[in-house]
């Protein structure tokens, strides 16, 4: 972690996106060990849930939802 923090001093920094994307690796990485700790120490909890239900999805539209992002995918791939 620390070579990975040398690394990022704005000097060797080619652009922002290269620094905005560093953090953002950097973020996340720090986000799933903490949830991995909490997880070993059985301190994980659901938060911001409820059990308010906004729609019901059948296995049959489930699978035509599937069927469909397939489909535009290709679309999308033969379009290029």
């Amino acid at each position: 972690m620390q070579q990975l923090l040398m690394m990022g001093r704005p000097t060797l920094w080619n652009t922002s996106e290269e620094a905005t994307g560093l953090l953002k690796v950097v973020t996340d990485y720090s986000y799933a060990l903490g949830i991995l700790n909490k997880y070993d120490h059985q301190q994980l909890t659901l938060e911001g849930t409820s059990d308010h239900q906004l729609f019901i999805v059948t296995y049959e539209e489930a699978i035509q939802a599937i069927k469909d992002l397939k489909d535009n995918l290709v679309a999308v791939r033969c379009s290029e």
